[in-house]
């Protein structure tokens, strides 16, 4: 479910043309030639280090949960320079066709 919240999310993103949004797959390559870590960070932490290694200003990093029927995505926008959380949104989905929606949503919030 979260890889695929993650997809839906980027396009989204992408859509608002407010960001320069790195593929998935080349953002894999790059960090698998760095021989990067995830193992033992924090999602904030984390976030700072990929940037670091992806040249990037800025990461989302988020989670989804399910609770019951519903699911939950949190987004933080995260400046990599200093490591602060510049924006915090989360939104709910009742269903899996709502997902796209609360991504879109999100993206919007995100490029304010």
């Amino acid at each position: 479910d979260a890889s695929i919240v993650s997809d839906f999310l980027r396009t989204e993103l992408v859509k608002t043309q407010e960001f320069k949004v790195m593929d998935r797959g080349n953002m894999e390559m790059v960090l698998a030639e760095q021989k990067f870590q995830l193992s033992g960070c924090t999602e904030q932490e984390c976030a700072v280090k990929m940037g670091k290694l992806l040249s990037v200003h800025g990461m989302v990093v988020g989670s989804v949960s399910k609770l019951m029927d519903a699911y939950f995505i949190t987004a933080n926008f995260i400046d990599v320079e200093s490591g602060e959380i510049l924006r915090s949104y989360d939104q709910k989905a009742t269903n899996v066709d709502e997902l796209r929606t609360a991504c879109s949503i999100l993206a919007g919030k995100l490029s304010k």
